[in-house]
Order: C-alpha cells, then structure tokens, then sequence
C-alpha cells in the first residue's frame, strides 16, 4: 500500500537490533509514502518486494519514474528497516 506524500522525515540508523525505528527531526521531501509492503515468509529472498517497490516507482505517477530518494517509509519493521536500507 503506498500514498502520495509530500514529506517525510528520514530514518535514524544507529543500531539494527533495535526494535523501535527513530526519524530524523528535519522533513525532507518525497513523492510517495510507503504504508505496507508485505511478503510472505514462505516466498522471501526472491526479490518479489523489490519487483513490487520498482512497480511502484515505474507507475505511481504518469509519464514519471520514482527515483528512491523520493521514498518515504511509514513504520517499518525491523526488517522492512533493513530492505529500505538495500533497496535506498
């Protein structure tokens, strides 16, 4: 699930183990905002997120491709944290 945004604020990345996500105090701006990504566990590490996110970006917007600092993420989970980080 993905909204249009205007802002957002980045992600602080001090430590991976860490079950809270913390942002940045300063907005930056972004097209579109991430809400939910989800992939079964049972078909995980076959790029089918990454095949979704890049879906995304080739489509959200008409005639315009999404670049990935144009991406906001909305509450992610640790490992929703970790496929930003490889997919930003």
């Amino acid at each position: 699930v993905c909204e249009p945004r205007m802002v957002a604020y980045c992600m602080k990345i001090d430590n991976d183990a860490c079950e809270n996500v913390e942002r940045e105090d300063t907005p930056q701006k972004c097209l579109i905002g991430i809400v939910k990504l989800w992939v079964h566990h049972k078909h995980r590490r076959k790029h089918i997120a990454t095949m979704l996110m890049d879906c995304i970006c080739q489509t959200f917007i008409y005639a315009h491709t999404i670049g990935t600092t144009d991406i906001a993420w909305c509450q992610p989970t640790n490992m929703g944290k970790q496929f930003a980080q490889k997919y930003c």
